[in-house]
């Protein structure tokens, strides 16, 4: 049953779109997985609403919706009261960070999938359902990991971000996983325990090298499945020394290397020679408006791998940026 006519009205007015005045299709007709999404939360009622409404207007049938705040004073307690009734679990108490806020979350999950979402952050409609149609379909899969667009504090659409493909390598000394739109079989959760709470940054990189020394891969769902939200009061955008701290302790923990930047360049040395230039253009590319088809970055992508043409490719394009100097962040 459609659920945007039996939610309460939203408490921010003056929006549209999904989730504010739109929602996924509801989809019958077959046994859908249980799907675990946690969202930590902590003073960021600015956001918290919209994230909260792009869950549950996902229709989704079999979904465990969990909230765990540590405690905020913003006004975030009265927006997840407001939606409570269509929440699986929520709290609201003092705890130890984002990580541990996650950990609370996961130690109630029962669903078959699970993955969480930050509280600035959004689902895409329909994200849960083609989530969990790629598990159904590929039942070998044990962790996967999809596309994203990023959004301004407005809500306003500014780019949209394909990282490459995640073979093991690519995890291991690029590790720029799309956390937002990033699911696991709860078996992974299972055997390799809840995230390192000491870790304020770089507690998903952290998992993401555990999850490949215990054997898992991970695999690309092809669809854009989140949004990661930039704002000023984004913590990568505040603390940025602590960040580079926590990433060189996870790089030496499993022997990457000394530091992010020397992973980054084991990688283009051993991997990839052309990776940091690949790089820049599939970011350029989703600058345009054609990349709003997930299918024309992964083409573009496999396009910049073909010997001749994808080397000309990168060569024009290296040679464009540096003649018009750096125009995408």
């Amino acid at each position: 049953m459609a659920l945007l006519e039996q939610l309460p009205p939203p408490l921010k007015q003056g929006r549209t779109g999904f989730p504010w005045t739109e929602e996924t299709r509801p989809r019958t007709g077959q046994h859908w997985p249980k799907i675990t999404v946690v969202t930590p939360s902590f003073n960021q009622a600015e956001f918290l609403e919209e994230t909260i409404r792009s869950v549950l207007l996902q229709n989704y049938p079999n979904l465990e919706y969990i909230v765990i705040d540590g405690g905020s004073t913003d006004g975030s307690v009265e927006i997840i009261q407001h939606y409570s009734d269509y929440l699986t679990y929520w709290v609201s108490e003092p705890d130890n960070g984002q990580a541990d806020a996650i950990n609370k979350g996961f130690s109630r999950s029962t669903g078959d999938i699970m993955g969480w979402l930050n509280s600035d952050d959004l689902l895409l409609s329909d994200a849960l359902y083609k989530i969990a149609t790629f598990f159904c379909e590929k039942k070998q899969a044990k962790v996967a990991t999809g596309l994203k667009k990023v959004y301004d504090q407005d809500s306003r659409f500014r780019f949209n971000v394909y990282l490459g493909r995640p073979t093991d390598a690519f995890v291991r000394h690029w590790y720029l996983v799309n956390q937002e739109a990033t699911y696991w079989r709860q078996e992974v959760w299972e055997n390799i325990g809840p995230l390192d709470a000491d870790l304020m940054f770089a507690l998903d990189f952290e998992y993401w090298q555990r999850m490949l020394n215990y054997g898992y891969s991970f695999e690309l769902i092809p669809s854009y499945l989140a949004v990661f939200r930039r704002h000023e009061d984004a913590k990568n955008a505040r603390l940025i020394t602590q960040r580079q701290h926590e990433m060189q302790r996870v790089c030496r923990q499993y022997s990457i290397a000394d530091s992010e930047e020397e992973a980054r360049n084991i990688y283009i040395r051993n991997v990839d020679s052309n990776h940091a230039i690949r790089m820049r253009f599939l970011r350029d590319l989703g600058h345009q408006k054609i990349s709003n088809n997930p299918h024309v970055m992964l083409w573009a992508e496999r396009i910049t791998y073909w010997p001749v043409i994808g080397a000309m490719i990168l060569q024009l394009h290296n040679w464009y940026r540096k003649k018009r100097g750096r125009y995408h962040d």
